[in-house]
């Protein structure tokens, strides 16, 4: 017993004494690496703020505009953890990464693909013209005004403040209504008089009301229906 854990001693030293020449021999590539691996990531975020900037003359969502930059920027890490298996030496490891990663993504793919659709219509509601941040729109049962689109979800601001967040998947599978796009609304409101009532005076009383609390005067267009003496 003692012979067989002096044995396997041995051998472990030599092991380690194996690896430790090879660490020292691949020294200067693995300083090289490291130098990559920090000018990449460098350069990513660089390379992300100037296409952002660029892309701020376009006529693209914010949204849009954040994820290109993003997968830009994961693009240019990509392209430098390639690089650095090279330098190291490592390409067989490099094929055993790409095919682990196809299988990989497959079994991603399946267990999210309610994520990934969220991701989708994320990509297509920042390509709707007439969807953007400020419109006030109604989707889903919801009213509110469009503060944020991100890759999961359409972010409204209601009348009380409250936040509501509406998966992108429901967005873009249901109706919007969207008060922001056209340039006049029509507003209807039911209102009662008593049968006695003067119709021409409430009339007159209900323009004057609605004319002096409207900030918008020169844009009024007020109609009556069904005026008239019971």
């Amino acid at each position: 017993m003692k012979n067989k854990l002096i044995s396997a001693w041995d051998k472990m030293i030599d092991k380690l004494g194996s690896w430790l020449d090879t660490i020292v021999i691949n020294l200067p590539n693995i300083l090289i690496a490291i130098i990559v691996f920090v000018i990449v990531l460098i350069s990513s975020k660089y390379i992300s703020r100037l296409v952002l900037r660029v892309l701020e003359k376009s006529r693209l969502q914010r949204a849009m505009k954040n994820l290109i930059s993003r997968m830009i920027s994961i693009i240019v890490i990509m392209i430098g953890l390639f690089l650095i298996l090279g330098i190291l030496n490592l390409s067989k490891a490099l094929n055993t990464i790409l095919a682990g990663a196809g299988v990989a993504g497959l079994a991603v793919g399946l267990a999210l693909q309610g994520a990934l659709a969220n991701t989708y219509s994320g990509i297509i509601l920042s390509y709707i013209k007439n969807l953007k941040f400020g419109d006030w729109i109604e989707t889903n049962n919801y009213e509110g005004e469009v503060v944020d689109i991100d890759l999961r979800a359409v972010t409204i601001k209601q009348v009380d403040n409250n936040l509501v967040y509406i998966p992108n998947k429901l967005v873009v599978e249901n109706p919007i209504k969207n008060y922001s796009t056209t340039a006049q609304s029509r507003v209807i409101l039911e209102c009662g008089v008593d049968y006695e009532s003067d119709l021409r005076f409430v009339k007159k009383l209900t323009i004057e009301t609605v004319v002096h609390n409207s900030p918008h005067k020169g844009n009024l267009l007020i109609s009556f229906a069904n005026v008239k003496n019971s």
